[in-house]
């Protein structure tokens, strides 16, 4: 059973990072500073940063949103289309 926690927690770090690596890239693309984006999106500043540089993973509705005002296709963060 610790192995399958194991393995389930390090498959959720790797997409958190995934997201992030994404997100945070069309952000500093579009040279949106996170205060900018947190308006934009109704999301706290300091989880902003945190999900850009993939630190926290994004709830739904949050993704939805950020993906939103990055221009960005909420299909691209789907499961099946994750590389790991």
């Amino acid at each position: 059973i610790v192995g399958i926690l194991i393995l389930f927690l390090e498959n959720v770090g790797r997409r958190t990072m995934q997201i992030g690596k994404t997100l945070g890239a069309r952000q500093e693309e579009r040279g949106i500073s996170y205060a900018e984006l947190a308006r934009r999106t109704s999301i706290n500043e300091d989880m902003v940063s945190r999900y850009c540089k993939g630190k926290a993973m994004p709830k739904g509705d949050q993704l939805i949103r950020l993906c939103v005002e990055l221009d960005l296709d909420i299909e691209d963060f789907s499961e099946s289309n994750d590389p790991g």
